[in-house]
């Protein structure tokens, strides 16, 4: 057996108390000692008890946002801002011309700091023009047009100067021999059957689409939105003119197919046999709707010529928001929605100056070739086109002033000819309708030019100078504070255009205007002369100077003020882009751009479809209303002969009803 060992005594392990307590009564004996750590716990225990993770310092250097444009931002916030106090109802003149100020030294700052630029559109090579002619197809289609314009004279039995058969077979005759001999290079039409035929001959077919394609295929159906929907509602009755005008449509369907339409002081018939031929694709009759849907066409006509002449005189994206603000603005869409001549007078201008500016920078003929076809074309539509043709004087001068050199003096001499020429053959029977009643055919431009109807109350002598001035003042006063009282064409009082596009139409003016002065661009003087000389038909309304600014007679002008809209905001949004780089500029420039679109789009839509048809029906009387009721009897317990309208001054046109 071995012995056993006793089990060892463990004393316990003195506590914190313990060393406390023999501290307090040292007559209890010496406190206990402390055993030392353990060398791997003695490490431990001096080591914090938190030990923070190392934390990455961002510099605000280092932040993309750094890199923001705020000069620029400042300038637009600024000019939202000074556009926001203009609007109904606030109306605060002062306050929003302060801010307006603010913009534009800012955004001049932004300027000299590099920080933002214009778009510079790609110099086109110049085309050199030989300048030859086809001299036989011109003898012949001059001696048939001479023929056309005397078979456009007034009949000797009824006074009329009418359309026919064998008029307008000889001046269509003529105008295809002229333009034979002035197409250069003649069309092979050989050549293109073959590329049509072998497109077709293919197997597979390869279409490309980018993003930009993308974008504008919406936004010209956005556009094509604003100018169609609630067509039946807004506008929602017809007035006197309107009557006027049908009285004419059914006299072109009874084959009265006049040049100039006298009734009503005077007009030019293209709208007329748009609606007459409309009413008889569409089977809608004599009607509003007839009438709606050939304007609202031309409003939609007008959209491309606007995108391309953005992109001449800017880039694609220029082009792009020129055709959306054209395409939403309530200004345009209710000139198209009212039914009246006056959409065509932007209709017409904006490919007439398109052509015209990209001749210019080209050189090549066919388009001024097409630029004096729709010029002649626009001058048988709304009398204020007959700016136009001066707007086409003004910027082959301006061409030629910034380009002085023998060489480009007859270039322009002979590109303004042949614009002149072109445009005069297709307003042949104009013409001579001019030459033959002058006074008709000029009468409404006298009766707001001249005192014809005011008498001796219209102001004389050099008083008439500072009404002229009083009047531009106005009228450019149009697009960011007051667009005039005519209810039937705008909301009195309220600017033509909305928040975001007046103040993009101050910022691309300010823009423009100091990159004129820098480099002298030609193309920067189209833009700043464009405005003032378009808005001629409504600043020279001497005899009636109340009745400017009028949106309808300065509907020219919208061709460019969109332009000029669309390149502020390019400029603005490529500031942001370039200036923050990398994705995060796209980014951020991308959603500032649809922030601004959207807000564009919801004021507009409030301007054209709720605000413009409750006041417009305040203002009109409810003739459809009045015409269902007859309908109603007539069909039930009565005739047509048993109606009748109590007739009243100032109350409802009873050919309406």
């Amino acid at each position: 057996m071995t012995e056993e060992q006793p089990e060892p005594i463990h004393k316990p392990e003195p506590t914190v108390l313990d060393y406390f307590l023999a501290k307090i009564m040292p007559w209890r004996g010496p406190a206990p000692e402390i055993p030392p750590l353990p060398e791997d716990d003695a490490e431990a225990a001096a080591s914090p008890v938190y030990e923070p993770q190392e934390v990455q310092v961002v510099s605000l250097a280092d932040s993309p946002f750094r890199k923001l444009p705020w000069r620029v931002i400042g300038s637009l916030l600024l000019a939202l801002t000074g556009q926001f106090l203009l609007m109904p109802p606030r109306r605060m003149g002062m306050a929003g011309g302060f801010f307006y100020l603010l913009a534009v030294a800012m955004l001049v700052w932004a300027v000299f700091r590099k920080d933002i630029a214009l778009s510079t559109p790609p110099k086109p090579e110049p085309h050199q023009d030989n300048f030859k002619i086809a001299l036989t197809p011109l003898l012949i289609g001059v001696g048939v047009s001479l023929l056309a314009f005397f078979t456009f004279s007034k009949d000797q039995l009824t006074g009329e100067q009418l359309y026919t058969d064998l008029n307008v077979l000889l001046w269509l005759t003529g105008l295809g021999f002229i333009l034979w001999a002035f197409w250069v290079p003649r069309p092979d039409f050989s050549q293109t059957a073959r590329r049509i035929a072998g497109f077709f001959r293919r197997e597979q077919w390869t279409v490309r689409i980018t993003w930009h394609s993308v974008l504008v295929v919406v936004v010209f159906l956005v556009a094509v939105f604003f100018r169609v929907y609630r067509l039946g509602e807004v506008v929602p009755e017809m007035f006197s003119d309107h009557a006027e005008k049908l009285l004419d449509v059914v006299d072109v369907l009874n084959g009265t197919t006049r040049i100039f339409f006298p009734r009503n002081t005077g007009r030019e018939g293209f709208q007329f046999y748009l609606i007459a031929l409309t009413a008889k694709i569409f089977q809608t009759g004599v009607s509003f709707l007839s009438m709606k849907i050939g304007t609202v066409f031309m409003g939609i006509f007008m959209l491309p010529y606007i995108y391309l002449l953005g992109k001449e005189l800017g880039n694609r994206n220029v082009g792009l928001l020129a055709m959306l603000f054209a395409g939403i603005s309530y200004w345009p869409n209710i000139l198209a929605r009212v039914a009246l001549r006056f959409i065509l007078y932007p209709a017409f201008a904006a490919p007439a100056l398109y052509y015209l500016v990209r001749g210019l920078r080209t050189g090549k003929r066919i388009y001024f070739v097409l630029s004096g076809i729709f010029l002649g074309i626009g001058l048988h539509g709304y009398t204020p086109f007959r700016a136009v043709p001066v707007m086409v004087v003004v910027t082959i001068l301006l061409f030629w002033l910034h380009n002085r050199t023998r060489e480009n003096l007859s270039k322009a001499t002979v590109w303004l000819g042949l614009v002149a020429f072109l445009s005069l053959i297709v307003f042949l029977p104009l013409l001579r309708v001019w030459m033959q009643q002058p006074q008709i055919f000029n009468y409404r431009t006298m009766t707001r030019l001249t005192s014809v109807e005011v008498g001796d109350s219209m102001t004389s002598g050099l008083g008439l100078l500072g009404v002229f001035w009083k009047n531009v003042w106005d009228g450019l006063l149009m697009f960011n504070w007051d667009s005039g009282s005519i209810w039937v064409n705008t909301l009195p009082q309220t600017p033509s255009l909305d928040i975001v596009g007046g103040a993009a139409f101050v910022v691309g003016i300010a823009l423009v205007l100091v990159r004129y002065v820098e480099k002298r661009h030609w193309e920067d003087g189209f833009l700043l002369f464009g405005v003032p000389v378009l808005m001629l038909p409504s600043t020279l309304v001497l005899a009636f100077p109340q009745e400017n600014p009028a949106p309808n007679r300065a509907g020219g002008a919208a061709v460019v003020v969109f332009v000029l809209v669309a390149i502020g905001l390019e400029a603005i949004l490529r500031s942001i882009r370039q200036q923050t780089g990398g994705k995060t500029g796209f980014r951020v420039a991308a959603i500032s751009g649809i922030f601004l679109a959207l807000i564009a789009v919801n004021h507009n839509y409030g301007m054209t479809f709720n605000q413009f048809p409750e006041q417009y029906a305040a203002g009109s009387w409810n003739t459809s209303e009045l015409g269902a009721v007859i309908e109603q009897f007539t069909d039930t317990v009565g005739s047509e002969d048993q109606a009748w309208v109590v007739a009243y001054p100032y109350w409802v046109d009873t050919r309406l009803v």
